[in-house]
Formats: C-alpha cells, structure tokens, sequence
C-alpha cells in the first residue's frame, strides 16, 4: 500500500509540517490497529519514517544524506512464511536444537 501525506504550503514551519505528518500517520496507524490490520501498521510506521526523514532533508538541504537513511531490504513473503514455520516447528519440538 502506498499512502500520501496531505501537501504542505511552502511558508510553514518545519515543526508545524512534522507534526501534521505525525498527526497523519498516528490517525492511519490508529484506524489499522482497529481493524486488525496488523501488517498495515508496520507498513505505516515505516512509512511515517520514509516520510518524515525526506522532509527534514528537503528542507534543511540535506538531500545528499538521505542515502544514509535507506531501510535495510525487508525479507520476501515467503522468507517470513519459512521463519514463522521454523519458529513454530521448533517450539513444538519437532527441530532438532540447533
């Protein structure tokens, strides 16, 4: 899912946009978190991250950092599929110890 922040004027205050873009994300992640959409929040919350780091950058003109700020690859579906088997498995006691 691809979520977008309202535009911001150009004449507010950095704080002023960091905090509605706060404001935005806490009511979306809110409203996941009630309808059990569990995966939508962390897709929220890194959002919120991608989203607040790209602002202050653009502002402050500190784009050339942003690269520093870059989320480590999140594993594929069936990587976390395999995980959740494993973990499972062992618990059950079905793996040998490791």
């Amino acid at each position: 899912m691809t979520t977008t922040a309202p535009p911001v004027p150009a004449t507010r205050r950095l704080v002023e946009e960091v905090d509605e873009l706060h404001d935005y994300y806490a009511r979306a992640i809110n409203d996941a978190v009630e309808d059990d959409r569990m995966h939508l929040v962390d897709e929220l919350a890194a959002a919120y991250d991608r989203d607040v780091v790209q602002l202050i950058a653009e502002r402050e003109g500190r784009t050339d950092q942003l690269h520093l700020f870059a989320p480590a690859p999140r594993p594929s579906r069936v990587r976390r599929m395999v995980a959740r088997l494993v973990q499972r498995s062992a618990a059950a006691g079905h793996l040998p110890a490791a």
